[in-house]
């Protein structure tokens, strides 16, 4: 698999042509004629590794050990179920040390990870008991050096008919001495209600406050919370996408990407509600990173049910909900996009990875590095020549970036195989 880079460069305003614009285009032209040219240089590959069925996440410690988490499958299991596997990497790549867990009877997959400040790492996940639908949720403590410090999971989830209902967490967050998880609960045997909720537990595993992610309007209605995210002073970060109706099986409404901040108490700080009014689609948040200053968020925009592609949302928003600006792509290209994550690094810039539409029917993994104004600086994709590839998860690094996905060899096939890129630049 060769990564190429397909659009490298800035996004461009005619400018106003005037006399003294004029006269200072020609002085600007001097100066970098004496002067070299700063530009963002394409990313280059440093390793590149394969790993389980599926990689979900991936994250790195501040010395620069990498965790990617996803699901293995038990080669004597007549149904091939998975179990969640955890992997710790060296900064170079080399394996040092994996964790697996398979319940009895049943399966487990992991979905997202977050890293302590100590090192220690946070791991979420889904589990479910075979013959029975909807899943339900874990959440795993690990030291640095694979540990098991404690668990939680749902209560009674070996028997879904006590629970009453599924739930599926969505994603992981650690910072201001919490540890912060979203999901989303929804009704088995065809129900198909959402109910997003947040979650929050000391560093210890003990449950803080539960909080509901709802919208002021429309109220009461279908929701999901897919990322989160925590600021320095204990601000959560919450997104993914809300109903504007009910729906029933059958029939479906328009969704529309929903953003909400907490308090460190639960409170609602405020909520956001992108309305596009562009008819029934179904937007949706998939990623929200906040560090420093900048918060960002991620959404797939203008699909439907009906096989309208998507394309890719990303935003800059302010801490008081206000939007400081927008980008999309794979709009109008006939190939669509769906982003599934963003980091921010320290300088303010924004990596987002997701999955494209490839001119060969199949599918291809993408990494895009935008400036803190929403320059493009460069578009990668991964898998070009391969046919099914998916963009999962980006961790932005001091230097550059991993990013994480998967494989499968044909288009309606199970995962076949994980992957992880360390980028540079």
């Amino acid at each position: 698999m060769i990564p190429q880079v397909v659009r490298q460069g800035v996004e461009m305003r005619r400018p106003l042509r005037t006399p003294l614009v004029i006269a200072a285009t020609a002085v600007a032209l001097l100066l970098i004629q004496l002067q070299p040219i700063s530009v963002a240089a394409a990313p280059s590959i440093t390793w590149e590794r394969s790993a389980a069925r599926r990689l979900s996440s991936v994250v790195a410690d501040e010395a620069g050990h990498v965790y990617a988490t996803g699901f293995r499958v038990d080669p004597n299991s007549r149904r091939e179920d998975p179990y969640m596997v955890l992997y710790r990497f060296s900064s170079n790549g080399h394996q040092l040390w994996q964790r697996t867990w398979k319940p009895s009877h049943a399966w487990a997959e992991g979905r997202d990870l977050a890293i302590g400040n100590d090192g220690s790492v946070y791991l979420s996940g889904i589990m479910n008991v075979g013959g029975y639908e909807g899943n339900q949720w874990f959440v795993r403590k690990y030291s640095p050096d694979g540990a098991l410090l404690w668990r939680r999971q749902t209560r009674n989830w070996r028997k879904p008919y006590l629970v009453g209902h599924a739930e599926s967490i969505s994603g992981i967050a650690v910072g201001a001495g919490m540890v912060a998880v979203s999901g989303s609960s929804f009704g088995c045997c065809g129900d198909v209600d959402n109910d997003g909720w947040v979650r929050t537990y000391d560093l210890d595993g003990h449950l803080q406050w539960t909080s509901t992610f709802e919208a002021s309007r429309p109220a009461g209605t279908n929701d999901a919370a897919e990322a989160i995210a925590i600021g320095a002073i204990g601000r959560v970060y919450v997104a993914g996408w809300v109903a504007t109706a009910a729906e029933a099986e059958g029939d479906w409404a328009d969704h529309e990407t929903l953003v909400q901040k907490l308090g460190p108490s639960g409170g609602v700080v405020w909520t956001h509600v992108f309305f596009d009014h562009h008819g029934k689609d179904l937007d949706g948040a998939t990623g929200v990173s906040v560090r420093g200053d900048r918060l960002m968020v991620t959404a797939t925009a203008g699909g439907n049910r009906r096989g309208r592609p998507t394309h890719a949302w990303l935003a800059s928003l302010r801490f008081d909900g206000g939007v400081r600006w927008t980008r999309t792509w794979g709009k109008g290209s006939g190939r669509g996009a769906q982003p599934s994550s963003v980091s921010l690094d320290r300088s303010g810039s924004s990596y987002v990875a997701g999955t494209e539409q490839a001119s060969n029917d199949g599918t291809n993994a993408f990494v895009r590095k935008y400036s803190r104004s929403g320059r493009l600086l460069w578009a990668l994709v991964l898998g070009e020549g391969e046919r099914f590839m998916n963009g999962s998860d980006v961790f932005a690094l001091p230097d550059g970036a991993l990013a994480t996905g998967w494989q499968r060899r044909r288009v309606f096939s199970l995962p076949s195989g994980g992957w992880l890129w360390r980028l540079r630049g």
